[in-house]
């Protein structure tokens, strides 16, 4: 089973970082390489996931490199492993919970059964070879593991160990339970799974017995209580998230309604693994917007609900049974909930899915039909490691990849977006604009379209006019709080993109479109903030330094953070000259009393109280200040005479916050 695993995966190692990888992983060099204990604390600390930042994923990453850009294949080769490692946990956990049922080689074979199908299974070539997606794997192998060891613990309790019982319980609960939610949100559900299989296989029949009022005391506490605050703390966290529905095209409402589908959706995919998976490119996944016309949701929602009954009302006579769907149900709650993540994503059911062949595997390696059951549980295997593979191979070709989605699903805006970026890298524009040009006639509402049909419009050389006013029309209705659009604007600017040759006019005018209805003086934070980075940019390709530090200092009054600062003051000093630079460090410097801009996660913020501590932004002011003075030329002047501008000592930020306490 492992050898096989490791076979089928093995053609997709040579592939690269995709989507989030970039965005995630990059933070290995945010502030230098991870060399000691205070960069380990810094890059520990800067996770953007979640809450919790993922400290336990972060830290994983340090396996394979402590620097950015980083070589891809560590990375995905460990993520392999990680996956057959969750394989032999599952296989353990499944060996345990069939002996409860019968006996111990039948428990065996069907583990055996059911564990390799799920590790072969074709739909987790996109959480395995994603590299960023080890958060989910690492928070599933966990969460298996900590399930091994509290059935561990049921059994120490009914055997007369009431100590080994308690200790084994509250290290499954409490120490695998924090690695599992530190390494994504979901292992928090750690306890909500613990009752799934205290309600079918684990049962505590007499209640009168010793072990059994210990054991029913340990489920209370280790379990039942978590759990309860678990679901508590999703529902408060659900409603507290409703304004976020309005950064996305659905309601609240229409995401729960769209659900019923998406697990729908996911158990028909788990069941035939001859057909592909949808992947990465679940944007064209619809919303539900009710039950008619199309019945599919009613449909779905009566199925899902028929489902759960029967999972509920099956405990007794077909605890196998009954496990594995309350077990899927139980693992769905958080990322199928009331949050508003996007509709639809199949890594969501890597750890929910664990025990989908387990019942299955039961029934058809009983003793009376174990040589047909054996037959046809290792075909199904079959299919499974067959498709992996040939999955697998094209992920270790990324070009052949993205053309593929865009190919399998022309209703995807991000897949046809991907697919036109590969060929503009392979220096065929003209493929790009050929596959975008009639997806921009009908969706010319989507900025990842438009924006991507005028780079390979430049980049071929054409002329502009017409992609220009597609561009500028979903700008205009995107704004500049569309990631998307502003980081494309940005790279215009900059220089970076394919289209930063366009008439300085043209580029005015797209900033402009973005900028419309965003009102700056009822904005705040990160909208004022893009706002004056584009102005500034503007100006600077524009060659108005004296308008370009001016927006600069606007974007530091908005949303005050040192990073922005730092690099600002590299474009303007190597822009506009390092006088002009070193007058843009003395303005963030000099006021002493201004507040830093809050991060939005604890986690963050504690980076940034780390940093504080560290003293790094101090020692990385003065470093700067005496680059700029030496460029300038001043050297030999008294530092309050260099370019007619007062020296200002870098701010202790530790002391400032603490005054403000």
């Amino acid at each position: 089973m492992v050898a096989v695993a490791a076979a089928v995966y093995f053609p997709g190692l040579g592939g690269g970082f995709i989507f989030d990888d970039w965005v995630n992983l990059n933070a290995l060099g945010r502030y230098g390489p991870v060399r000691d204990v205070d960069s380990l604390l810094r890059y520990l600390t800067s996770g953007i996931a979640d809450p919790t930042g993922r400290p336990v994923s972060m830290a994983s990453f340090l396996l394979d490199a402590q620097n950015w850009p980083a070589d891809p294949r560590p990375f995905k080769r460990t993520n392999v492993l990680l996956h057959v490692l969750s394989g032999l946990a599952l296989y353990s956990l499944l060996k345990a919970l069939g002996e409860r049922l019968t006996d111990p080689r039948h428990a065996r074979v069907a583990a055996l059964f059911a564990a390799a199908i799920w590790l072969l299974h074709p739909m987790w070539v996109a959480t395995v070879l994603y590299v960023v997606q080890r958060q989910a794997m690492l928070s599933a192998l966990f969460v298996l593991i900590g399930l091994r060891l509290w059935v561990a613990s049921d059994h120490a309790f009914r055997s007369g160990f009431a100590a080994r019982g308690w200790w084994l319980g509250s290290i499954a609960v409490l120490g695998f339970g924090l690695l599992a939610g530190l390494s994504k949100a979901n292992g928090f559900l750690l306890p909500l799974l613990v009752l799934a299989l205290n309600a079918t296989v684990i049962r505590l029949h007499d209640n009168s017995l010793q072990p059994a009022l210990q054991a029913r005391r340990a489920r209370t506490l280790l379990a039942v209580i978590p759990a309860a605050l678990v679901v508590t703390l999703l529902a408060a966290t659900a409603f507290g998230m409703t304004g976020h529905f309005s950064e996305r095209e659905w309601t609240i409402g229409e995401r729960l309604l769209s659900q019923p589908r998406a697990l729908s959706q996911y158990a028909f995919y788990l069941a035939a693994p001859f057909l592909e998976p949808v992947g990465l490119f679940s944007d064209a996944f619809a919303p539900s917007t009710g039950f008619t016309p199309a019945p599919t949701t009613a449909l779905a929602l009566l199925a899902l609900a028929a489902t759960a009954i029967a999972g509920w009302r099956l405990r007794a006579t077909h605890p196998a049974a009954s496990c594995s769907i309350l077990f899927f149900f139980a693992g769905h709650a958080m990322e199928s909930g009331a949050i508003p993540l996007e509709l639809y994503f199949e890594h969501r059911n890597y750890l929910p899915a664990s025990l989908f062949f387990w019942a299955p595997a039961l029934a058809l390696t009983s003793t009376r039909i174990l040589r047909t059951g054996a037959i046809v549980l290792s075909g199904f295997a079959l299919v499974c490691a067959l498709s992996t593979f040939k999955l697998s191979a094209l992920w270790g070709h990324p070009d052949h990849l993205a053309l593929h989605w865009a190919d399998r699903l022309p209703e995807s805006p991000r897949a046809q977006a991907s697919a036109a970026q590969h060929e503009m890298r392979a220096q065929r524009p003209d493929l790009a604009i050929t596959r975008l040009a009639p997806l921009v006639e009908s969706s010319a509402d989507q900025p990842q379209l438009t924006l991507n049909l005028l780079d390979a419009t430049c980049a071929a050389g054409r002329p502009v006019l017409r992609a220009t006013s597609y561009a500028e029309d979903s700008i205009n209705k995107a704004t500049v709080r569309d990631d998307v659009v502003h980081q494309w604007l940005v790279a215009m600017l900059l220089g970076t993109g394919s289209c930063h040759a366009l008439n300085p006019a043209v580029k005015e005018q797209l900033v402009r479109a973005a900028l419309t209805g965003i009102d700056r003086n009822q904005t705040e934070g990160e909208d004022a903030a893009r706002s004056a980075r584009l102005q500034a940019l503007l100006a600077l390709d524009q060659n108005d330094c004296k308008a370009a530090a001016r927006r600069f200092e606007s974007r530091i009054d908005s949303q005050r953070r040192p990073e922005l600062a730092y690099d600002q003051v590299g474009l303007l000093a190597s822009r506009c000259g390092p006088e002009v630079g070193l007058k843009h460090l003395r303005y963030y410097l000099s006021d002493t009393d201004a507040v830093e801009f809050r991060m939005p996660t604890p986690m963050l913020r504690l980076r940034d109280h780390l940093i504080r501590r560290q003293g790094l932004w101090e020692v990385e002011w003065q470093r700067l200040e005496d680059t700029l003075i030496e460029e300038v030329g001043q050297r030999s002047l008294t530092p309050s005479s260099v370019g007619g501008i007062e020296r200002v000592a870098p701010t202790n930020e530790k002391a400032s916050s603490t005054s403000k306490q």
